[in-house]
């Protein structure tokens, strides 16, 4: 099979937004999301685990294209979100998610007609259109709720 550097390159962003994006660097963010309300808790651990299947998922599909993954990227921006609490946080999420939809589009039109890749976007795309519903319905949980707490609460009784 002959290269595509395109498609490669193409997989390569997408892995490294991925990896850049809020969602990377919510693995980090355990103990305030442990401290959210259940009904928010299970998705949110849920998005992270996605996030870093999908990046494994991308990874290997640049590695049966006959290239090497990139390495991680980071992101400034991002890489202190872990540590702001969740009222906070859902507005970044939600848009990190719009941003991810978008990127997976664009990736589509581009891809058309690459069957190896476009079935791998298209289940990351859905995954990732369900994840954006869980956001909004968090989101609108939130409005009206007293802000969660941010800082751990010792010594409750």
């Amino acid at each position: 099979m002959a290269v595509d550097y395109d498609i490669i390159d193409l997989v390569s962003d997408l892995l490294q937004s991925e990896q850049a994006g809020a969602f990377h660097f919510m693995t980090e963010a355990d103990p305030y999301i442990n401290r959210a309300e259940a009904e928010l808790r299970r998705p949110l651990l849920a998005m992270v685990q996605s996030t870093i299947r999908r990046e494994g998922e991308l990874a290997a599909v640049i590695d049966e294209l006959g290239s090497t993954p990139p390495p991680p990227a980071v992101s400034k921006e991002n890489q202190y979100l872990a540590f702001l609490s969740i009222d906070f946080l859902l507005p970044k999420l939600r848009d990190a998610k719009l941003s991810s939809i978008r990127n997976y589009e664009k990736a589509m039109r581009i891809a058309a007609g690459n069957e190896m890749v476009t079935g791998v976007f298209e289940q990351h795309l859905r995954e990732h259109r369900v994840e954006l519903e869980q956001l909004e319905r968090a989101l609108s949980h939130l409005k009206g709720q007293p802000p969660l707490p941010s800082t751990p609460m010792h010594g409750r009784v």
